[in-house]
């Protein structure tokens, strides 16, 4: 019997103890694949020799441990917002030793952050999706790094879930005027901003200051173009 529970004591825990809950198997899953993904990039900075492989062995690792926190169904904003600003700082770093090395292309390790950055933000604001703050980020992120096509789909999930947001209605149609050189596209957000918030009174100034300065620049068009206002009436009185 001695003998047996001696066994019994320097036995292995049996396989059932290891196994992962399904909820946990899942998780890591996920996060496998995205680990799995950054290869490519990983193989980017050390071929051009802006990270060694020490380097890379520790950013992986850091990576890794915030996927995790992000992935956990109790994961809180600043996981998401430490691991941007993970990425931002490395970003940062990559660009400084490029520019110290003489290399002014980017290449597959620039995209790949940028992208990254792309996907945080969008996986942050699945779970806060009434965050306006981090819309803004986003948004301010996007527009630095002209992401113009994201830019678009990013203005329109933040008014689908934030239709009350005066900041919001006002930066996309600024965006469209003023980057897009859309006044058409900028005039019709600002009117359905005004349908659903009608006593906004920032919007109503939003919209009277995009007109003050859609009639100015139509007014410079016409002196560049040689069509004066007395022409413009002479037109219209011989039509009639």
């Amino acid at each position: 019997s001695t003998r047996a529970s001696s066994a019994r004591r320097g036995a292995r825990p049996s396989a059932r103890t290891s196994v992962l809950s399904p909820r946990a198997a899942a998780m890591a899953d996920r996060v496998r694949e995205v680990m799995e993904s950054m290869v490519p990039e990983f193989e980017d900075m050390q071929r051009r020799r802006l990270c060694t492989a020490g380097e890379v062995r520790q950013l992986a690792q850091t990576r890794k441990r915030f996927e995790y926190l992000v992935h956990r169904p109790q994961a809180t904003r600043e996981d998401f917002l430490r691991y941007l600003q993970l990425e931002l700082n490395f970003e940062s770093l990559l660009k400084c030793r490029r520019k110290r090395m003489g290399i002014t292309k980017q290449g597959g390790a620039d995209f790949a952050i940028r992208r990254r950055v792309h996907f945080i933000f969008s996986r942050a604001l699945n779970r806060f999706k009434g965050d306006e703050m981090l819309w803004l980020q986003w948004i301010d992120f996007a527009q630095r790094r002209k992401s113009d096509k994201r830019l678009e789909r990013i203005f329109g999930r933040a008014l689908a879930v934030l239709p009350r947001s005066a900041e919001l209605w006002t930066r996309a149609a600024a965006w469209e005027l003023e980057v897009r050189a859309n006044s058409t596209a900028a005039r019709r957000l600002l009117q359905r901003a005004l349908h659903v918030n009608r006593r906004e009174r920032g919007l109503w100034l939003a919209y009277f200051r995009f007109e003050l300065i859609f009639g100015e620049k139509t007014r410079r068009r016409r002196e560049m173009l040689g069509v004066g206002v007395g022409d413009s009436g002479a037109q219209e009185g011989e039509r009639q």
